[in-house]
């Protein structure tokens, strides 16, 4: 971007001093492609800085790109206590201690064996054989 940048300002001087029409023309490509790049990096900002349009902000300046900067920070987590009660700072580590975290908040604590179900299913209510066999049978209006 700089090297357009630098390139538009260039043919600006040759265009101006020259008046030549093939200048001109090349200015104007280089002006467009510029203002494409700056539209797509403000777009960009706009999105992650959660303004909705560009009318809810003034012109794109260092504030709201420094915006975009503060929002960013705010979603990443820069220290976490380990099991032991140490402050863990290194992103790797940070990453492992959660996941660890959750590995272990979600583990099921579900066992299966039939002594548990056999305790769980006794002393329920059952049907009677009659009523089954009614309950089997076809549906009459």
């Amino acid at each position: 971007m700089k090297g357009l940048e630098s390139d538009i300002v260039e043919l600006e001087t040759i265009s101006e001093t020259t008046g030549d029409r093939g200048y001109i023309e090349i200015l104007k490509e280089k002006k467009m492609a510029l203002a494409n790049l700056l539209d797509v990096k403000v777009q960009g900002a706009l999105v992650r800085s959660r303004f909705l349009n560009i009318n809810e902000m003034d012109a794109p300046t260092s504030f709201f790109f420094g915006l975009e900067k503060k929002n960013g920070q705010r979603r990443v987590i820069h220290s976490l206590l380990s099991g032991t009660g140490q402050e863990i700072t290194e992103p790797s580590q940070i990453r492992r201690r959660a996941v660890s975290f959750y590995s272990t908040l979600y583990t099921s604590e579900y066992e299966e064996g039939e002594t548990l179900s056999e305790g769980f299913c006794n002393g329920l209510p059952q049907v009677s054989e009659e009523a089954n066999s009614l309950l089997e049978g076809p549906l009459t209006i």
